[in-house]
Parts: structure tokens; sequence; C-alpha cells
């Protein structure tokens, strides 16, 4: 999985907050990775992630857009 495909999913089901707690807890201990969802992630590769999604405000975008999407949605009957 792409990276980016890779970073949407963790916001879409919510795991982005653990990753970023995670790589906090990383930088205040001094350690060099982590292990997040079975997987080892180093401290420089964790802090782009980071720093690429709250610079980004991609945590609020993707879920104004999904919130969006729904009421969207919600609004049109289904019709089969």
């Amino acid at each position: 999985m792409g990276n980016m495909k890779w970073i949407y999913s963790m916001i879409m089901d919510g795991s982005y907050d653990r990753f970023r707690q995670l790589y906090i807890k990383c930088v205040l201990t001094d350690s060099t990775s982590f292990n997040f969802e079975g997987k080892t992630y180093v401290k420089s590769f964790a802090k782009s992630v980071v720093k690429y999604v709250d610079n980004n405000n991609l945590l609020e975008k993707y879920t104004d857009s999904t919130i969006k999407n729904y009421n969207e949605n919600k609004k049109e009957p289904i019709t089969y």
C-alpha cells in the first residue's frame, strides 16, 4: 500500500491518533523506533508522517469530507 493511501486509511479508521501518540512517546523517551500495528517505524519516518498530516490539516479535511459526503448521500433516497 502506498504511503498516501496508508495515511488516509489511518485517518479514516481512527488509528492515526494512536500512531501520533506512539511517535510522541518515542521522541520523549529518546527511542529510535516504535511498533505500530505489527510493524516497526523509525522516528524520522514517523516524524515526516505526523508533520505532513498536521501541517496540512488532513485529519480535519478528511473528517469534514466524510461528513459532507454522508450528509449528501443521506438526502437522496435510495432507489433500487
